[in-house]
């Protein structure tokens, strides 16, 4: 395994996977998903789009849209801190739109998650 092969994002250790997924990948994909994470934590209802053009700065590695998109998936994984990312059409478009809500605990909920 690579030097890092665990990552903390709120005290969840960060789990990636995939038949390509490479230890030597994990550090970049938890910075990745750690920028995502922090961005929606302001808790507004954003797309892909703007996502990507608020944590695309110079020094960061580019983050395309599919990367991101994937983050949003790996965040809502129980492996990954089981966190509530709500998505809807934005009013008025065909863009999806996504927000961070809060996170699941209870049993009942991870139940719920897996429906």
């Amino acid at each position: 395994m690579g030097a890092v092969t665990r990552h903390l994002v709120r005290g969840a250790a960060v789990k990636f996977s995939g038949h390509d997924c490479r230890p030597e990948d994990y550090e970049r994909l938890a910075g990745q998903m750690k920028r995502v994470f922090d961005y929606l934590l302001r808790g507004a209802w954003s797309t892909v789009e703007e996502i990507g053009v608020a944590i695309n700065a110079p020094d960061k590695p580019h983050s395309p849209e599919a990367s991101i998109s994937a983050q949003l998936r790996n965040l809502r994984k129980k492996a990954n801190g089981n966190w509530i990312i709500e998505g809807r059409t934005r009013e008025g478009t065909r863009i999806y739109e996504y927000r961070l809500t809060g996170q699941r605990t209870s049993l009942v909920e991870q139940e719920e998650m897996r429906l």
